[in-house]
């Protein structure tokens, strides 16, 4: 690790999204094949945790069927699974081929290994057939994460079934339908631009697209032209900087000053951030902690539950630091 960097804050996007995979083995490949997913019960419930510097949610999966590893379950990564390189060079993963990924802003896409897993398995899910990428990110990435985080687990492994990441409980609930007494009428659609989720979200009466991101450790991240178009309460002061897998960027935050609205539940005056002009628009933990949130991807619909109708107030904004 270059210990230079440790004079500048960052916040790391666990590999914020992959996207544009291309499967170079072979001409006729358009991405990566899809691993087979079982799920042996029709409802099964996996304990996370989240540490208070790096609050990303985080199961124990087993690998191959020895290893226990922790993985990030990333609502911003729209493929299926991705090894920490160092994982993957110790377990000795045999390499199959390559790919291009990178984060939302397709900038400086990055080459990177593709390897063979046999299986992982948590709890009654599982996922086995793997054909995974494993790549390292720039320096400024590689700092910013916690270094026993193993990998990530992307959107596209929970396609057939509900996914809920429900923060209050800190646990991962999947199903292969919604239970009798559940139903559908609280979701509301979603789009899958970006090769993520992508809501609408009212900021001080100004409709604007998110990417629901579990990857993310902040709030709501916009561009920096967004700064002279939301009513602001603070100044915009210096906020150091956000890494993911290909790109590094600078930020500032401040305060909206209003309200915001998801789905129906109201957030007031939360902190905002401010990036590059190509970063892309996020919505983070520091506004998801409060929700029970549920994705049916077969229908593309999502759901923001929580047990108070109360609007949400002190809304935190995570302090970064080198870890």
């Amino acid at each position: 690790m270059n210990m230079n960097i440790k004079q500048t804050s960052y916040i790391a996007i666990f590999v914020f999204i992959v996207m544009n995979i291309v499967y170079t083995q072979s001409s006729q490949h358009s991405g990566l094949p899809m691993p087979q997913v079982k799920l042996l019960e029709n409802e099964i419930h996996i304990p996370f945790t989240i540490d208070p510097s790096f609050p990303v949610p985080v199961i124990q999966v087993k690998i191959n069927g020895q290893d226990s590893a922790r993985f990030v379950v990333d609502t911003g990564m729209s493929g299926t699974i991705l090894v920490r390189k160092e994982l993957a060079d110790r377990m000795k993963f045999k390499v199959i081929g390559h790919a291009m990924a990178g984060d939302a802003s397709k900038k400086n896409m990055k080459k990177v290994q593709l390897i063979e897993v046999d299986s992982l398995i948590v709890e009654e899910l599982v996922i086995s057939n793997i054909i995974s990428i494993t790549m390292d990110a720039n320096a400024d990435h590689i700092a910013s994460i916690p270094s026993n985080l193993d990998g990530i687990l992307g959107m596209q492994l929970f396609s057939n079934y509900i996914l809920t990441i429900d923060y209050p409980n800190k646990e991962i609930i999947l199903q292969k339908d919604l239970s009798d007494n559940d139903s559908r009428k609280d979701f509301i659609p979603y789009n899958y631009e970006n090769n993520a989720i992508e809501i609408s979200v009212d900021v001080s009466n100004q409709n604007i697209s998110l990417l629901v991101d579990t990857g993310h450790r902040g709030t709501i991240t916009l561009p920096m032209s967004y700064s002279t178009k939301l009513p602001l309460s603070e100044t915009l002061k210096p906020f150091g900087k956000s890494a993911t897998v290909t790109n590094t960027y600078t930020r500032e935050k401040s305060k909206i000053k209003g309200l915001v609205n998801i789905a129906g539940n109201t957030i007031l005056n939360p902190p905002i951030v401010f990036a590059d002009e190509h970063s892309p628009n996020l919505l983070g933990f520091g506004i998801l902690e409060h929700f029970r949130i549920s994705i049916d991807q077969l229908n593309k619909l999502i759901r923001f539950s929580r047990e108070s109708t109360k609007p949400i107030k002190n809304v935190k904004l995570i302090a970064e630091k080198i870890l």
